[in-house]
């Protein structure tokens, strides 16, 4: 279901672009100021009123794969004193993670 602030945000991008039409985007800030984003009217016309909602997995942002890839795995790490794991999507050596709890522990071990 979709949240009715999503229709109040469309409407509102949809009435700036028609009233200042040589605007080429607009940049969206939350209350404090800080940068969310910046909107287009073609983004806003792409999306045709369904942000934040799909009809399945990647239809939106055509970055998620509509079902488990094979091509990939999980990597996992655990720290060698006190047990501590982490995940991630890619094993480089120059940025292992480390122990959470206590960065004396060093960097984490990968587990095979």
């Amino acid at each position: 279901m979709r949240s009715p602030g999503v229709d109040v945000v469309n409407d509102a991008l949809l009435s700036a672009f028609r009233e200042h039409p040589t605007l080429a985007a607009i940049v969206l800030v939350d209350e404090d100021g800080r940068y969310i984003g910046t909107c287009t009217l073609r983004t806003l016309e792409r999306a045709a009123g369904t942000a934040g909602v799909t009809s399945e997995p990647g239809a939106a942002d055509h970055a998620s794969q509509p079902a488990a890839s094979t091509a990939y795995r999980a990597v996992r790490f655990a720290c060698g004193t006190c047990g501590t794991t982490a995940v991630r999507s890619f094993y480089d050596d120059r940025d292992l993670p480390v122990c959470a709890p206590t960065v004396e522990h060093g960097p984490m071990a990968l587990v095979r």
